[in-house]
């Protein structure tokens, strides 16, 4: 739900982060964005408040997008988890289930992921 709603972004291309985040807040979401995993794992610790969503590229420095995703599920139980990659991802390698985004991908799209991701939380 915009407005109410707080998505972690993570992703290294700064290109993609910042018009990702342009988006998100366009329709109306408050979002923390994150360059790295760490980064992000860091932000998380720090926040006050409550993250409805993570929102993270598979392919990063330091961590895969997985690794991040496990590690804030300890965290944050339950947390939705939508994945970004700019190349296919094989089901095998994949360790958290969560709907994948190939890049380039259409905002709507996007959009649409995040919605879905959102309502199934709210209906668990």
């Amino acid at each position: 739900m915009p407005g109410s709603t707080t998505i972690l972004l993570v992703d290294d291309d700064d290109a993609v982060r910042r018009l990702v985040r342009r988006v998100l807040l366009g329709e109306g979401y408050d979002v923390l964005d994150a360059a790295t995993p760490r980064q992000a794992l860091r932000l998380l610790g720090s926040f006050p408040g409550a993250v409805d969503l993570l929102l993270t590229d598979v392919t990063m420095p330091e961590l895969d997008g997985f690794e991040l995703a496990a590690r804030v599920l300890r965290r944050r139980p339950g947390l939705p988890v939508v994945f970004m990659s700019g190349g296919s991802v094989p089901a095998s390698a994949r360790s958290i289930p969560g709907p994948l985004l190939e890049k380039p991908f259409a905002l709507g799209e996007l959009l649409a992921l995040v919605r879905d991701a959102l309502a199934e939380r709210r209906a668990a």
